[in-house]
């Protein structure tokens, strides 16, 4: 599946959590940057003044990019950390919650270790179907992508998304060219810039 884009969209994955850091699966749950977190939201801020001051195209000025973000807490503290950093008020950025991490249900706040051990039934149906697997009160990939997508269809122009990794691995599905089984298993790094530009994806 691929959606057109006809813009510049930096994407940026929320800084570390505590949740992050002991293995817990977060979904949903609103949790907070830790120190870590707070560090790689900076960065990712240095990252994105670097890029916009090297772009030929001036509808990437600073000043005129979108900004938008997930609701959760940890998403809101990131853009905030990073609006500083290049030099804009950290306040009133807008949120979409269609840009909410996937629902992991019941499986939220569990190590991947505990859901392995409890369901393993499930985890092994999962890898079958990863796409359209659901955990237990919880929503699929697909799901994911088709709130992901009408957020998308709504960019008023070049955009800096701060999200979260599942976010990220249907964005390279939908407008990074990357086929489904590799977006899906695919790293997503706190504190890098991910740029999606004319069906490509390049890390920064």
């Amino acid at each position: 599946m691929a959606f057109l884009l006809a813009h510049t969209l930096f994407f940026v994955r929320h800084g570390q959590t505590d949740w992050n850091a002991a293995g817990r699966l977060q979904g949903q749950t609103d949790t907070q940057l830790n120190a870590r977190g707070c560090a790689q939201a900076v960065q990712a801020g240095r990252t994105l003044a670097k890029l916009v001051r090297k772009s030929p195209d001036s509808a990437c000025a600073l000043d005129t990019v979108h900004f938008v973000s997930s609701p959760l807490t940890r998403c809101v503290d990131t853009m905030a950390h990073l609006r500083e950093t290049v030099g804009l008020t950290p306040l009133s950025t807008p949120t979409d919650p269609r840009l909410q991490e996937i629902g992991f249900g019941d499986w939220q706040g569990k190590t991947w270790s505990q859901v392995v051990s409890d369901h393993s039934d499930l985890v092994e149906a999962r890898k079958r179907q990863l796409w359209t697997f659901q955990p237990p009160n919880g929503e699929s990939y697909a799901e994911l992508a088709a709130r992901v997508e009408a957020a998308l269809a709504e960019l008023p122009g070049n955009t800096l998304m701060v999200s979260h990794g599942g976010v990220g691995r249907v964005l390279l599905c939908l407008i990074g060219g990357v086929v489904r089984h590799q977006a899906l298993t695919a790293s997503i790094p706190q504190g890098r810039v991910l740029v999606f530009q004319n069906g490509r994806a390049d890390w920064v």
